[in-house]
């Protein structure tokens, strides 16, 4: 075999080898393609989801606008009574700024049955024999400067004088914060 013979096969043989590696680079080039064709269909589908959940949340935070506002209003009252002792004196302050004739006053804490986010309630057993009118305003401030309180039991009955009325009440306060009894 001469030099020209030679030179032929060396070049054949290097021209083999530059389409072998453009074809393998081709084929390297087709599956990236196909890689970040994948990768780009499954981030359309990915925003696309995401779009959907973004909305579903916008919903949900337009419904649920109306309740945290009503529960935020009512923030203040339910954190007024922080404890045990808290609520007695509260109820036996008012019961002294008042005047009325308090016949008896029983305190206890017992485990609510209302809701789970009330654990314990201050339960207040008072009896009262007093005017009519002071008697029921008194009841009526409660309402009012207690908002969380709730009058789980009432029994009004005409008193020994005149214009006196006995009012047998249970008032209940709620007591949010994780103390026990």
């Amino acid at each position: 075999m001469n030099s020209k013979h030679l030179a032929c096969v060396m070049l054949a043989l290097f021209a083999v080898l530059v389409f072998q590696g453009a074809l393998s680079v081709r084929n390297r080039l087709n599956k990236m393609t196909a890689a970040a064709a994948a990768a780009q269909l499954n981030a359309t589908s990915i925003e696309s989801v995401l779009a959907t959940e973004n909305t579903m949340l916008g919903g949900l935070r337009d419904d649920s606008n109306q309740l945290i506002a009503y529960l935020e209003a009512w923030r203040e009252p339910l954190n007024q009574i922080h404890t045990a002792e808290a609520g007695e004196l509260n109820i036996a302050a008012r019961i002294k700024e008042s005047g009325l004739v308090s016949l008896a006053q029983r305190f206890e804490v017992v485990n609510s049955t209302v809701s789970p986010h009330i654990p314990r309630i201050v339960r207040a057993n008072l009896t009262f024999e007093d005017d009519y009118a002071k008697t029921l305003a008194w009841l009526g401030n409660i309402e009012a400067s207690l908002p969380a309180s709730r009058v789980s039991n009432l029994k009004i009955a005409r008193g020994q004088s005149g214009n006196d009325i006995r009012l047998d009440v249970t008032i209940d306060l709620p007591l949010l914060s994780a103390e026990t009894p």
